[in-house]
């Protein structure tokens, strides 16, 4: 077994060069060039709470894309699939955006996980993207897909792993596919006899994908995609393994270098990180400003849903109703970031997306939580009641009822938010002394 870093690789972990990487070996004229991602996970754009966190995102993804076909018409693109989030209800808008964005891209093949599945087989089928699922039972997706250019076929295979079916527990024969890889044995055949470049990707692991897949057909084998980071790329009894990071975060082009008979000799390959510097593809601006025109449209319909109980009694009592009582608590609140969390989400113009509110409001989506700005003005930013429960029974009860939550600071509370997708430099020991408060302002309890 052989790193890339053994036989000629180049691992780029910047940006193109107009935003600071720079190549340093030059790549032969045969060599084929081949971007592959994984796993986008339903990140159509990063959060951006973070200046770390803020990485990724369609639009800066498509901006390297266009430099990169610009200096390489030549190139293909494949994605091993794992598409959507599906989480709340506006994942489902984000999910419609992100197969319009990827027909944006142009990818040349997509391969179908089990989690793109999760609004049904026909919504992924409908978007006239090119999803492979090659264990697939009938037409609905391609078994493969090949895409010549210019004097390289390349043929993509994604085996949809029966094992890993979130179904196979159900009742009933929910998206059966073939659980034998012979056919897939006989395509990878087919295709490398007439001169192809075979890439097969899948959801497995190294040591599963060679014990049980016929990984010795295939010239690249893409693997279960890594978190966030993509892996180091690993040559093996004539197979290049690679494995993509996930959350769209980064992107990497791989080129290879082949023999006469077609198998590789040696790769070469740059994985370009996305942050906030890297601009958005100014071909895409439409796309992205109707996601949110129909971001905020579904936003006021569910207002408008949910001024109905608004009128209802509140279990949440407001900041103000809490300073009334804990004046040192609630000055050292006022001056603290939370109590302006709202206000960033205007900032950014993201004060209407579900997936940032629950973050930036009390109780967002919950009985007797925030609504609107004009609705529920008492229920904006991250208030007392986020991290210790409603306090409007405790009001009543002239501080005898207790919270649900804990009185002290316990790091779980926190994770709620600041976990690993949006805040992924939280330490507990280091956030928690900025907002002391209390009954306990010497010692957080864990």
């Amino acid at each position: 077994m052989k790193t890339l870093a053994q036989i000629t690789c180049l691992l780029c972990l910047a940006v193109l060069p107009s935003v600071g990487c720079t190549s340093r070996t030059a790549v032969p004229p045969e060599s084929v060039r081949l971007i592959y991602m994984g796993n986008l996970d339903g990140e159509l754009e990063p959060c951006g709470c973070t200046e770390e966190g803020d990485l990724g995102g369609i639009l800066r993804q498509t901006e390297i894309i266009d430099q990169f076909r610009a200096r390489h018409p030549e190139l293909f693109m494949v994605h091993s699939g794992g598409l959507f989030n599906s989480a709340i209800a506006t994942d489902r808008i984000t999910s419609q955006f992100i197969l319009s964005g990827m027909a944006e891209q142009g990818f040349d093949a997509i391969g179908l996980q089990w989690k793109d599945l999760a609004y049904g087989t026909e919504f992924i089928a409908a978007s006239g993207l090119p999803i492979v699922a090659s264990n697939w039972p009938d037409k609905r997706y391609a078994t493969e897909k090949r895409i010549k250019r210019g004097g390289t076929t390349l043929a993509f295979f994604q085996w949809l792993d029966p094992e890993q079916s979130p179904y196979r527990e159900m009742k009933g024969n929910h998206f059966p596919v073939d659980t034998t890889t012979g056919a897939l044995e006989r395509a990878l055949r087919s295709a490398r006899a007439d001169g192809a470049l075979t890439v097969l990707s899948t959801t497995l692991p190294r040591p599963e994908a060679s014990a049980r897949l016929p990984v010795a057909l295939a010239d690249i084998v893409i693997l279960q995609s890594n978190y966030e980071m993509y892996g180091e790329p690993v040559m093996e009894n004539g197979t290049l393994y690679l494995q993509p990071g996930s959350r769209g975060q980064r992107l990497a082009l791989i080129e290879v270098q082949r023999n006469a008979a077609g198998r590789i000799t040696g790769a070469h390959q740059q994985v370009v990180n996305l942050p906030s510097k890297v601009a958005n593809a100014e071909r895409l601006r439409a796309w992205y400003e109707a996601f949110t025109d129909a971001l905020k449209a579904d936003y006021k319909e569910r207002v408008a849903t949910r001024k109905a109980r608004a009128a209802e009694p509140s279990p949440y009592a407001g900041d103000a109703a809490c300073g009334s009582c804990h004046t040192d608590a609630y000055k050292i609140w006022k001056s603290s970031r939370h109590a302006r969390a709202f206000a960033t989400l205007e900032r950014v113009d993201k004060a209407f997306d579900a997936n940032c509110l629950g973050c930036h409001t009390v109780a967002f989506n919950q009985p007797g939580g925030f609504v609107d700005p004009q609705i529920t003005a008492d229920r904006l930013n991250v208030q007392c009641e986020v991290c210790h429960g409603p306090g409007q029974d405790h009001i009543a009860s002239s501080g005898t009822a207790p919270l649900l939550k804990p009185v002290r600071p316990d790091k779980l509370v926190c994770l709620d938010c600041h976990n690993r997708s949006h805040s992924p430099l939280f330490d507990f020991e280091q956030y928690w002394p900025r907002i002391q408060h209390g009954l306990d302002q010497t010692t957080a309890v864990h």
